[in-house]
């Protein structure tokens, strides 16, 4: 019997049967509960490409041999099946609870030796390396690593109990104790704002009208009669009739863009006028007067959600404080929409649009602590600052001016210099009218110097980034929180960057010379 690869290997080649073969390492049907393995047996190119054994029976009352592979058990199966009915139907059950297993687990263990001896030979390293302690600390808790490295490093890790992979990420025990903690922190993990706000549009509202059966209707038949266009303009005959008959060529929508369909809808109303001639042209089934009415009520009400995607997904002058303000936007137009009332298919869906965005965003409206640092982001930003907080009255009626500084000042005293004066401040105009505090005792008030900075930063009319300068502690602040970006979009563009770099003549770069070429190339540099 030869394993591969030591403490991870779960396959075995048969030259010969051993007495101590680790029978979890057999196909379920040949573990010794259904049948037993007797002998190896070669006598055909079949049996030698497949591992031949003869095994025997353990259900039939007489011994019962039966030749197969043990790569391909359809010869047990079938006398399974034929002969043993119920245990047939019990290896099925069994059968279907260790393929769940293996699915929660990833990768197969084929595809696993294949990968662990791939990165030994690219990386020269000796094969002692899989029985390294730290190489089995890497796969001891089935590929929760990353998930765990974020739970016990990181700032603060927040996700669903559907994500969690059983209970190996509250477990140390399978760690060599000789693998020591290294002293890192990673930032704080955070879903991709974009992505949600694309399952709002997407998976959301699908839900949201099949309660209505008209909409529902509606929504499938315009579906279908643009799915025709968008099929016709892939063909090269087609397409060339639709840029001579409209001067351009259709968009059409992409499964791997937020947004794709949106934009192609939109470009369809665009030629609303040529859209009979059009399909007249494609052959293909017009478009209803009401379908377009839907169409254009569809477009209006995504409208407000497909802009902010499109913010979101901004190459410059895109930072995480911007997320609430562009949450608290997409609900006010909603809400506006609602209120007046001009749609004939879609008026009861505005507002369930609305109840959808802050049920998937709940942690936001309701300035969960979890959620807290988007809030300091925003505010450390200057074109935000405070200009959300009247906003969040209906879902955070607690959350008032005085406690979002409160919130910001914990982190910003962070970065504030205890020794710095602040005669310069207390003396400034804009900070001695903004202070008010009534009738309370000036010994109760300790304005600190991050308290008078923010007081500074919050009356400057001056939104520029550039006015950052001016108040230390909140740019600090701004550049700890406003670190994490929108959209995965701009770090997959990036991959599309390094496959044009990475061509047949730029085999050899080294890795730090790849991510400058790449970085001027994403920033048109060269």
């Amino acid at each position: 019997m030869i394993t591969s690869f030591s403490n991870f290997s779960t396959s075995t080649t048969f030259s010969s049967v051993d007495d101590g073969a680790d029978d979890a390492q057999l196909p379920l049907i040949l573990n010794g509960k259904y049948f037993k393995i007797l002998k190896a047996v070669s006598d055909t190119i079949y049996q030698k490409a497949g591992h031949g054994v003869e095994a025997a029976c353990q259900i039939c009352p007489t011994q019962k041999n039966i030749r197969g592979s043990v790569k391909r058990t359809s010869n047990f199966l079938s006398h399974l099946k034929e002969m043993h009915r119920p245990e047939y139907e019990e290896f099925l059950v069994e059968k279907d609870q260790k393929s769940k297993r293996a699915r929660k687990y990833g990768l197969r263990q084929a595809d696993f030796d294949e990968k662990v001896l791939k990165f030994v030979v690219d990386t020269s390293s000796p094969l002692s390396i899989v029985d390294h302690p730290s190489f089995i600390a890497l796969f001891n808790d089935n590929g929760c690593s990353f998930v765990k490295a974020f739970k016990d490093f990181g700032v603060e890790v927040n996700y669903d109990a559907d994500e969690k992979d059983g209970e190996d990420l509250e477990s140390n025990e399978d760690i060599p104790q000789s693998v020591e903690v290294p002293d890192i922190s990673l930032t704080k993990k955070y879903r991709c704002p974009s992505h949600n706000l694309n399952l709002l549009a997407t998976t959301d509202y699908l839900n949201i009208i099949k309660s209505d059966a008209i909409a529902n209707e509606k929504h499938q038949s315009v579906m279908r009669r643009c799915s025709a266009v968008w099929n016709k303009c892939n063909r090269l005959k087609s397409a060339e009739s639709i840029k001579n008959l409209l001067g351009v060529t259709l968009k059409t929508p992409c499964p791997t863009r937020w947004n794709s369909h949106y934009d192609a809808f939109m470009h369809l109303l665009k030629c609303k006028n040529q859209l009979d001639d059009l399909c007249m042209l494609l052959e293909v089934a017009k478009l209803s007067s009401s379908e377009l009415q839907y169409l254009e009520e569809y477009c209006e009400l995504m409208e407000p959600l497909a802009t902010g995607l499109h913010f979101l997904q901004s190459d410059k002058s895109m930072f995480f404080g911007y997320f609430i303000p562009i949450l608290i936007t997409i609900k006010v137009k909603w809400q506006r929409m609602d209120a007046m009332g001009n749609f004939q298919f879609l008026n009861e869906r505005v507002r369930d649009m609305v109840n959808a965005l802050v049920r998937r965003f709940q942690d936001f409206f309701e300035v969960s602590p979890k959620c807290q640092d988007a809030f300091v982001a925003a505010i450390s930003c200057p074109a935000i600052k405070l200009k959300f907080s009247s906003a969040l009255s209906e879902t955070a009626p607690d959350w008032t001016d005085e406690k979002f500084k409160e919130m910001f000042l914990k982190h910003a005293e962070k970065f504030s210099d205890p020794t710095s004066s602040t005669s310069s401040a207390r003396n400034d105009p804009q900070v001695f009218n903004y202070f008010d505090y009534g009738e309370t005792e000036e010994e109760s008030i300790e304005a600190t110097p991050a308290c008078i900075e923010l007081s500074r930063y919050l009356n400057d009319g001056d939104e520029t980034i550039e006015c950052l300068n001016r108040y230390p502690a909140i740019k600090s602040t701004f550049f700890k929180f406003n670190t994490p970006i929108l959209s995965s979009a701009l770090v997959e563009r990036l991959f599309g960057y390094a496959g044009l770099v990475n061509g047949k003549r730029s085999q050899n770069f080294s890795d730090g010379h790849f991510e400058k070429l790449v970085l001027l190339k994403a920033n048109n540099i060269f």
